[in-house]
């Protein structure tokens, strides 16, 4: 019986210590101690600085060729879930939204932006920022400096800020409410437009509402055909766009199950 149970002791000990061997590879992989601090938000650092595969990304977005009057959507997985470029086809739509991305990140990577002199930059980003461990005027600060340095080095592009979306967990509503109306007060003292999504998503315990998120954060179709009409205004007043039939109703019609995931 002792036996027994020293070799039960043992091949969980080898099982504990082949999996803490493996997790440690994965977590090493995506960055390591770094990876951590910005996964939970003990950072405000752009993941550029030491996540390989975020380079990567941000090197495929950096090698597209510039189109012109470009339109690009940018942001966190929100925004790179939804194939924009196909929804508005024909269009010089560009999508640089990265899962994941922080406020801090956009700062990093806006020369992605003002080296292509777009027509029109759609931001949506702060989810992140504050579900994580939110530091008091970080989001607003990034995103001033993010549209200051578009207005300094492509003067002639047009920037839309989109308030930070709700969230099902009831706990980070106080956080994303303050922050959109700091970010309101941002894009109003920039002269930029601002566009409130917050109150049409929350149902009447002020949280997500199910039937526009798959998860609690990302969106399905239903929850996309909202923030796509308010863009589907703005993109529109361009001389050289003409109105397109919506990715989603062609999905739907094909099939009507259809939900957008995020990756």
């Amino acid at each position: 019986m002792r036996m027994l149970a020293r070799i039960a002791i043992a091949g969980s000990l080898l099982i504990n210590v082949a999996g803490i061997g493996l997790g440690t590879k994965a977590l090493m992989d995506r960055g390591g101690l770094n990876y951590i601090k910005h996964r939970f938000g003990f950072t405000t650092e752009s993941r550029a600085e030491t996540q390989a595969g975020y380079r990567y990304r941000l090197s495929v977005h950096n090698s597209m060729p510039v189109l012109e009057n470009e339109v690009i959507f940018i942001g966190d997985s929100l925004t790179e879930s939804y194939p924009w470029a196909e929804h508005y086809a024909g269009l010089p739509v560009r999508n640089f939204g990265i899962g994941s991305d922080k406020s801090a990140d956009l700062v990093h990577r806006v020369d992605t932006i003002t080296r292509r002199q777009p027509a029109q930059v759609f931001v949506m980003i702060g989810h992140n920022d504050f579900v994580g461990n939110p530091v008091p005027g970080v989001v607003q600060r990034n995103v001033r400096e993010f549209v200051e340095t578009i207005h300094t080095q492509s003067p002639s592009t047009e920037v839309v800020l989109f308030s930070v979306l709700p969230s099902r967990r009831s706990i980070y509503a106080p956080m994303i409410t303050a922050g959109n109306e700091r970010l309101a007060e941002v894009a109003d003292e920039l002269g930029i437009r601002f566009v409130d999504l917050y109150d049409r998503y929350v149902d009447d315990a002020g949280v997500l509402r199910d039937e526009f998120s798959v998860d609690g954060v990302h969106l399905t179709k239903l929850g996309y055909e909202i923030w796509i009409s308010e863009i589907d205004q703005l993109i529109e007043r361009m001389d050289y766009v003409t109105p397109m039939p919506t990715l989603v109703d062609r999905l739907d019609a094909l099939d009507p199950g259809f939900v957008m995931v995020s990756n």
